[in-house]
């Protein structure tokens, strides 16, 4: 029975029906349109849904629209407010790529917001085809990996810096896998300090870098330090290419570098430091021996309470102290110095940082009073200062000295109550004495002595070449008779004489030569010749 055959209550029945089936697809299509919506604009990052045809906008999620969505707004005017699609090298369009590929791509943009601040987008765009397979819409995907991007480019930054410290780095750097030891990278000072290029370098065992016979020494130690994590100032030694040991300080420690941990060993050249040391222990030893061996007195004292640090043999030698009487204890506790001349010998040295030959009077252990040169120099050792005092003992010189000058003062008076001109002359014929009889017959003074005097001043310019002559005769220890000559005073005025010679030995060197002039004026007027 056809429909129209059936009654027309039946009929009106089975439209309703259909009806209500209909409106329930639709409300339920319209639930799923609705959840889809809810679940596009739920997703943070712009979405679209462009037409492959003339570049519009079909759909957009809640992210994705900014202001009014017009049904012929398309991708380049609305996302980035251009008059055309996309074709830069910077902005390579991605439904352009799509058709020509028709699979799924990733391109980058720069999109800007609402107040023209510039975003970096990615845009991961994907084809829909058609029964046919041609690609008649894209869906865009923009995710904005601004702060992804900041943040790669600070990695990158900061790698780079990494990268240039590691490279112009004064010291020798490795990096090794803490499993392994297997070096997987190395600085540009590591050449200089293996004696070969970095690229052999890489690949290398760690223990490599040191002699054969201590590799396992060298294992064990890298062991430790990957579990210790961290060591600092190991000292050590390692290989060159040519055989040479070079001493190194080694600082490592453990860190994880994009994911993986390796051990960086920073390795610092020593050898020059050590080099130093030496000569330092070597300059030490040279002071310490020149100290204790210096015949003089030598003691060390410390500036901030003058106690004795260390005193040499001279110095026990001259007080009549033991070295363990003296450390510890400063000079004045002792009695050596008095409180006074201590103070003074300290204020000279903070004025002018030293004193030199200080005649100061000094106290032995006995109480006996004796005179001494002080010679005294701050020196620093860390933050600590010191003075360093030599001293010597002059008091026997000193006594010698004043006994001399009173042989010397006996023996000017004894000269000077002769009637004869006595004198004595250096080995090059200048005056270094003359009597005071001498300085009156001559008309001399003994500033002119003391200024320079030559023996042949005082004689006739006819004489002076035989006065040469004799005065060498003398010198080379021949003996003289006595030699009659014509003197010249200073005024010019002449008298004769006759001189008798002596050279003068000091420790089998003649030094110059004593003589007596007797003036032969009354004689040769009493026989009658002209005295003039």
């Amino acid at each position: 029975m056809k429909d129209k055959d059936k009654p027309k209550g039946q009929r009106r029945g089975k439209q309703e029906a259909s009806e209500m089936k209909y409106e329930l697809m639709l409300d339920k299509a319209q639930k799923q349109t609705e959840f889809l919506k809810t679940i596009l604009d739920s997703i943070p990052h712009a979405i679209y849904v462009i037409d492959a045809k003339d570049f519009t906008i079909k759909l957009a999620n809640q992210p994705g629209r900014r202001g009014s969505l017009t049904g012929n707004a398309t991708c380049y005017s609305y996302i980035h407010n251009n008059s055309k699609p996309c074709g830069t090298k910077d902005q390579v369009c991605p439904l352009e790529q799509v058709k020509k590929s028709r699979k799924p791509v990733i391109v980058e943009h720069t999109h800007y917001d609402e107040v023209g601040n510039p975003k970096a987008i990615e845009v991961q765009a994907f084809p829909v085809l058609d029964t046919e397979g041609n690609v008649v819409q894209m869906i865009e995907c923009c995710m904005d990996i601004t702060e992804r991007k900041r943040a790669e480019e600070a990695l990158q930054e900061s790698e780079q810096k990494y990268r240039i410290l590691f490279e112009e780095a004064n010291d020798a750097i490795f990096l090794a896998d803490v499993e392994t030891g297997i070096i997987l990278d190395a600085n540009r000072e590591t050449e200089r300090l293996l004696g070969r290029p970095a690229k052999e370098i890489v690949g290398m065992h760690h223990t490599q870098l040191h002699a054969p016979d201590k590799a396992e020494y060298y294992k064990n130690k890298f062991r430790k330090h990957v579990e210790a994590g961290h060591i600092a100032d190991f000292e050590a030694e390692v290989f060159r290419e040519d055989g040479t040991i070079v001493p190194v300080y080694i600082s490592a420690s453990v860190i994880t570098l994009r994911g993986r941990k390796i051990i960086q060993g920073i390795f610092r050249d020593v050898t020059e430091r050590k080099r130093m040391e030496e000569t330092l222990r070597e300059s030490e030893e040279k002071f310490y021996k020149a100290f204790h061996r210096n015949p003089g007195a030598s003691a060390i004292n410390a500036m901030k309470d003058g106690k004795f640090v260390d005193v040499n043999e001279g110095f026990c030698l001259i007080t009549g102290y033991t070295r363990e009487e003296v450390i510890g204890h400063t000079s004045v506790e002792l009695g050596i110095l008095s409180a006074e001349v201590r103070r003074e010998l300290i204020e000279r040295v903070i004025e002018h940082g030293a004193v030199s030959n200080l005649l100061i009077e000094f106290f032995t252990k006995t109480g006996e009073t004796r005179l001494g040169l002080y010679s005294a120099e701050r020196f620093s050792v860390g933050d600590e200062q010191f003075l360093i005092v030599l001293a010597n003992d002059i008091t026997e010189g000193k006594r010698a000295a004043e006994a001399l000058q009173q042989s010397e003062n006996r023996y000017r008076e004894l000269a000077d109550s002769l009637p004869q001109i006595i004198f004595e002359l250096d080995n090059r014929g200048y005056f270094t004495f003359a009597n005071r009889n001498a300085l009156q017959a001559t008309g001399y003074t003994q500033e002119d002595l003391d200024t320079g005097l030559h023996a042949l001043q005082i004689f006739v310019p006819e004489d002076r070449e035989r006065v040469q002559r004799n005065i060498q005769r003398v010198l080379s220890g021949e003996e003289l008779e006595g030699n009659e000559y014509r003197a010249l005073r200073k005024d010019g005025s002449t008298f004769p004489v006759v001189i008798y010679s002596t050279p003068i030995v000091q420790g089998n060197k003649t030094v110059g030569l004593r003589g007596i002039a007797i003036d032969t004026t009354e004689h040769k007027l009493t026989k009658g010749e002209s005295a003039g």
